[in-house]
Order: C-alpha cells, then structure tokens, then sequence
C-alpha cells in the first residue's frame, strides 16, 4: 500500500529547509510511506520526504519505494500496488505493470478521461473494461461509496488485473487500511511529534516511531498466535 500522510506542525521551522511546507491545506512534513500487508503481518517498509513542487512528486516517490522492495518478496509472492489518487498517475501505472510487472489497483479522479472522450463518471457497469487517455494497457473499473462530512461520497478505482466489479470495490477499500496505521503510530507512537532541529534528527525520529510501533505489534501478533496454538508458546 502507498499513501502520502501529513505530519502536521505550526510554527516556523527555518532548520528544515522549508521541508515543512503547506500541501493539500495542510501544514507539516509530507511522507510517502510503504506499507507491507502479507497474511496476517503487516508494517511500514520505507518512507522518503516529499520536498514540495518543483521536485520528485509523490508518484515518482512511490516509485523509488517500490525499487527498493527485496527480491526474496518479489519472487515469493505476487505482488499487488494499492494507492489513491495521488498514484493513479499515467507513467506509475505504466511502471508498476510493464517495468516492476506487479498488478495495481488504484484510485483515479471521476474526471480522468477514457480515449473514446468519455469521462470514467459516465461508466455504470462494475469490472467493466476500458482505456484511459494516454494508457495503452487496458483497465477494470469500479468504484466504492465511503462517508465523507456525512455524506455518500463515490470514489473510482481501476485494477490492472481483470476482476469482476465486486472484487475490486474490495479491493479498493483495503486501500484504507493504510489509514488506521497512520492514526495508531501518529497518537500512539508519537509519529508527529517530532521537534529536532536537523533532517537527520527528524529521520532518526521516524525511523524510532515505526521501530517502537513493529515491535508492540510483533508482540501483539504473537501473543495472539499463541492464544490460538498453545504449541506455539512453549
């Protein structure tokens, strides 16, 4: 899974070299994060800083994470990408599926255009195959409908993979499990509350943040195993 979270912060921060910036309304340190989900495991891979317009984009971010994924993973399993918007860019999409050659399921904006002119919003069949203006490969689109200020918000979401509908509104909503990580590590690890006054201290921060989070979760995870097998405990 790859998301972009802010770590929100006031005030003036003139030892970051303007890192802390506004993005999307929101003031503070822009992370593109990897987060591994394989069975029952699940954690933060790698992180890199998004510097603000005019450099690497948060695409092109994800894509420097996903280079880095260890090939023991990639020749084990098969590998799916799941993202919002942010990564339902042309050139990512391109990358994931003809370079690295993994499947992705990702969010797209309901005024992306398919190459017949039509917009993706003016599709009303699930799973149905299409082709987005600028992408050669084929695409199956869905959609899911989630609460936003309350109301029912639709937000589309295309699989490199032929699934039927259904199967890629689930998996569209899995995306959001990425998002109940963010909550625990930001209040329960203290993700945000950095206050070093250098890169490196703020990365050294991170990087304890999501050591302290693995190893309560590790501890959890078999704690639970072994409540399910007693073998497993002795």
């Amino acid at each position: 899974m790859l998301d972009l979270t802010t770590l929100e912060k006031v005030g003036n921060f003139p030892h970051l070299n303007d890192l802390v910036r506004v993005y999307n309304h929101q003031k503070g340190l822009h992370i593109v994060v990897m987060y591994l989900v394989i069975g029952n495991w699940r954690f933060p891979w790698s992180f890199r800083v998004y510097r603000g317009k005019g450099t690497a984009s948060p695409s092109q971010l994800a894509q420097k994470l996903l280079n880095n994924l260890p090939l023991i993973l990639i020749k084990s399993f098969q590998i799916y990408v799941l993202g919002d918007t942010a990564f339902g860019t042309i050139k990512l999409v391109n990358k994931i599926r003809n370079y690295f050659q993994f499947h992705t399921i990702v969010g797209i904006p309901k005024t992306r255009k398919l190459q017949d002119g039509r917009k993706v919003s003016e599709i009303k069949t699930r799973g149905q195959q299409v082709y987005l203006n600028g992408l050669d490969i084929p695409v199956f689109l869905s959609w899911v409908w989630l609460k936003r200020d309350g109301k029912r918000v639709q937000r589309f979401v295309i699989s490199t993979k032929q699934m039927k509908g259904k199967t890629i509104t689930r998996w569209g909503r899995r995306r959001w499990q990425i998002e109940g990580f963010f909550k625990t590590v930001k209040h329960g690890f203290s993700l945000h509350r950095f206050g070093q006054k250098t890169l490196l201290g703020v990365y050294r921060w991170l990087i304890l943040s999501f050591v302290s989070y693995l190893l309560s979760y590790w501890r959890d995870l078999n704690k639970n195993q072994a409540q399910t097998n007693p073998k497993l405990a002795l």
